[in-house]
Order: C-alpha cells, then structure tokens, then sequence
C-alpha cells in the first residue's frame, strides 16, 4: 500500500521481518550496545553513563573511560557506533521529565568524550548512519504539528539538512539504513490502520520504505 502525505516525499509501506544485528551486553549494561567490527571493543550505555569495554572472548573488561555522568536517571533507546568508528550516538530520554531531554548526544569513541548533539526538540529513539558516514538520521519521540519526521543531519556541522514525514509514531530501534545508501527503512505505529478492514490491520507495527533525498 502507498502513504502518500499532501506535499511530502511518498513513502512505500512494506511489511518484513527485521534481520538480527550484532549486540554485546558486558555485565550491568541497561541496553543493548553494538560492537565495534573486530569484536575487541564493546560501550555499554547505561542510566547514569556510558562505559567502554575490552572484549576477549567471552569476557568483557572495563577501559578507563567512562563518559560524564548524564545528571539523572535515563531511559536509554539506542546506541549506535558510525561506520568509521569514531562516533557513538546515545538516545535517552528523562524518565520524569520528558522535556528534559531535546537532543541525542554523540561521543567520541577513543576516550567518550563528549563531541556534539544532535538537536531535535525530542528525545532521541533511534539513529543510523549511511554507509559513507557523511550523513545521520534520527528518530525523534514526539511529534510536530505537521507530523513525525526524521529528522537528517550533516555529521560534520551537526545542522539539520532535510527531513522526513513519516506514516506514524516511530520505535526504539526502528531506524535501519539500506545497504546502498539510498534509502532507509523505519518501523512505524499507524493507528488509523487499526480499525480499517485492510489485510492484517491488528499488527501493531508496519515497516516504511523512505528514499534519502540527493542519496
């Protein structure tokens, strides 16, 4: 089926099952992280900070660096490690203060420092890199009044480049780059499908299709 929003990119709406991605969770982690490519080093994003590990085997080893602490208790949503290595993006969010939090945090990955945030008047759910790593999508929680975007970034300056309207609310871990570059796919809440009589409308998530703009 075709969602076509009035003067917005069209999006192609596909219903597909996800393929599992690399994750290792050294002791005391509160999420998921993902390792880097030789599997010898692994961060750990918890409620309070985010923490590097030594990976041999199958034991983890804590480095010592650890990034300063976010000043509160976190609701953590993803954690994603560019293509280069070099940068860690963390989604959190203020689990009682849900205006606290309006932008995702990227740190370096030598020595977690802070490098920059992505600013998007939201908590961060999710984010993903292209493959050339020029580029980052994130996911925001809340809505706008036109909609819910993804919002595209310029990884070097940290600024806003184009955005995205999406069919429905967005998910942690939702956000998946295509392997070519040209477009990403994004797990969606379409509640208007729910009471309609299309096929397999009591799913509760859909899988949307977006192609990136001057990919």
């Amino acid at each position: 089926m075709k969602y076509t929003p009035r003067g917005k990119r069209a999006g192609t709406m596909h219903r597909v099952i996800p393929a599992p991605f690399q994750t290792v969770r050294p002791k005391r982690s509160t999420i998921r992280t993902p390792a880097l490519p030789d599997d010898s080093t692994a961060f750990s994003a918890t409620s309070s900070t985010v923490k590097k590990y030594q990976i041999t085997g199958m034991s983890a080893s804590q480095l010592p660096f650890i990034a300063d602490p976010y000043g509160f208790e976190a609701s953590l949503h993803s954690a994603v490690v560019s293509p280069d290595q070099a940068e860690l993006i963390v989604c959190l969010e203020h689990p009682e203060d849900h205006t606290a939090v309006r932008t995702v945090w990227s740190y370096a990955t030598s020595d977690l420092s802070l490098t920059g945030k992505y600013k998007i008047n939201s908590p961060g759910l999710d984010a993903v890199y292209t493959p050339d790593g020029t580029r980052v999508l994130v996911a925001p929680m809340d809505a706008d009044k036109a909609g819910v975007f993804v919002v595209e970034f310029d990884r070097a300056t940290h600024l806003e480049t184009h955005y995205y309207l999406m069919a429905g609310n967005l998910k942690s871990h939702g956000l998946e780059m295509d392997r070519s570059g040209t477009c990403f796919y994004a797990v969606v809440n379409s509640p208007g499908d729910d009471d309609s009589f299309e096929p397999y409308n009591s799913y509760s998530y859909d899988i949307q299709r977006v192609r990136l703009i001057n990919p």
